[in-house]
């Protein structure tokens, strides 16, 4: 499949996501992912955050991680968690890197549920939680993504094309431009947020 070029927000960013389905693929570029950010000043912060469905099964709802979102500062990797949970483990165990995603505990709880065992990341940050601690404003708790990046980064950044809110199980099978280009928008705006309240020149 071709990596699609993505225009951000502000017209500037121009990213290729790479779409992993093969387990060989998604440990290769796990490694390379890793050796981006190793070989590129030594930033690492990652932008972490999932896509996910639900389901009933025999009256009981079911709750299914579908994507895996990561961001670096410089790429973004779309992993099916169904074929790659044991490498994205280990990934998550990483000591020198920093996992920040918007309502992450929540996206934590999905993965175990999904996974049928624990989950945990080493170095995790909440960044609805931190951003209303550093800002002193708690309604931040409650935004999604794009929302909290219009608020922390200071420009608009467009909601969620309504489409995926009308599809059933919008993130199965192989994914569209359209599905690509919101995942990718939301990993990036994820690490986004992350490296400005992770840094010094946050408020």
């Amino acid at each position: 499949m071709a990596k699609p070029e993505v225009l951000m927000a502000g017209g500037m960013t121009v990213l290729k996501p790479e779409v992993i389905y093969s387990v060989g693929d998604g440990r290769r570029c796990l490694t390379q992912f890793l050796e981006r950010m190793y070989d590129h000043g030594g930033d690492m912060i990652v932008g972490f955050d999932t896509e996910w469905t639900s389901y009933y099964s025999v009256s009981e709802e079911k709750i299914q991680v579908k994507l895996l979102k990561f961001c670096n500062q410089g790429c973004v990797l779309l992993l099916d968690f169904a074929a790659y949970g044991y490498y994205v483990n280990h990934f998550f165990a990483n000591d020198d890197i920093v996992f920040a995603g918007v309502h992450l505990n929540k996206s934590l709880e999905m993965l175990r549920k999904t996974w049928g065992r624990d989950i945990e990341i080493r170095n995790a940050v909440d960044l609805s939680e931190m951003a209303a601690d550093v800002l002193h404003q708690p309604r931040l708790t409650a935004f999604g993504v794009r929302a909290l990046a219009t608020e922390v980064l200071g420009q608009p950044w467009k909601p969620r094309p309504y489409t995926l809110s009308m599809t059933y199980d919008p993130w199965s099978g192989t994914l569209g431009y359209e599905r690509i280009e919101c995942a990718t928008i939301d990993a990036y705006a994820t690490y986004k947020i992350a490296n400005k309240l992770l840094s010094r020149n946050c408020p």
